[in-house]
């Protein structure tokens, strides 16, 4: 039943068959999915910062008192990245 390669594992209907998961299985009460589950975020190229915002989102999902506070991390992350580009080009113009 557990394979690591996904292409020979077995379907959740195959699993929930197996002898080893009789106990748990109701046929009634089992619902199905009518669409396949889209994973392509599995496939982004994750940075520090990206991860960062990624929980930073995650936490107001839960915590949304803490949006505020979220919302000036992004403000002032915004700022210094327009400095800091401000900075690169004037040293550009200057050679």
């Amino acid at each position: 039943m557990l394979q690591f390669n996904p292409a020979h594992r077995c379907t959740v209907e195959e699993a929930l068959s197996d002898p080893y998961l009789e106990s748990l299985h109701d046929p009634e009460d089992e619902p199905t999915c009518s669409s396949h589950f889209n994973f392509n975020w599995e496939h982004e190229e994750l940075t520090v910062e990206r991860l960062r915002d990624l929980i930073l989102e995650e936490m107001v999902c839960y915590h949304p008192e803490l949006k505020p506070e979220v919302d000036v991390y992004y403000k002032e992350k915004a700022a210094a990245a327009a400095v800091a580009a401000a900075d690169g080009e004037g040293g550009k113009a200057e050679k």
